[in-house]
């Protein structure tokens, strides 16, 4: 969340919000592999496209200004929004791995305890 913030961009902001926002549960290790990759991929594709799009919009609104102050948005996009990704698939894959351990350590506990039980 915090290099989304830093990244200066309201709209990657907003998508991260309603990405997490409508978190599905990540069931396990594939699904948060998933998941994370494409927080990565959305996170390089705006990052490098940001680099010319945020100073043609600065343009658009703020004339020369606006085209200066883009141009310092799109090259802080440029780190910040694929950091971004990057802690998203490490966030999610953790989470992914967790699930699976706590899915198998759950199988095995039961299986093992009604082989006990018999």
């Amino acid at each position: 969340a915090g290099a989304a913030m830093v990244s200066c961009d309201k709209k990657f902001q907003q998508d991260r919000c309603r990405l997490n926002a409508g978190d599905k549960r990540v069931d396990g290790l594939k699904d948060g592999l998933l998941d994370g990759s494409e927080a990565l991929v959305k996170g390089i594709f705006r990052g490098v496209t940001g680099v010319v799009t945020k100073p043609l919009e600065g343009a658009k609104e703020g004339g020369m200004e606006g085209f200066a102050a883009g141009v310092g948005k799109g090259l802080i996009g440029v780190v910040a929004q694929p950091t971004s990704g990057v802690l998203d698939l490490m966030s999610k894959a953790a989470e992914g791995a967790s699930n699976t351990y706590s899915t198998v350590k759950g199988t095995v506990f039961t299986t093992n305890t009604n082989q006990v039980n018999e």
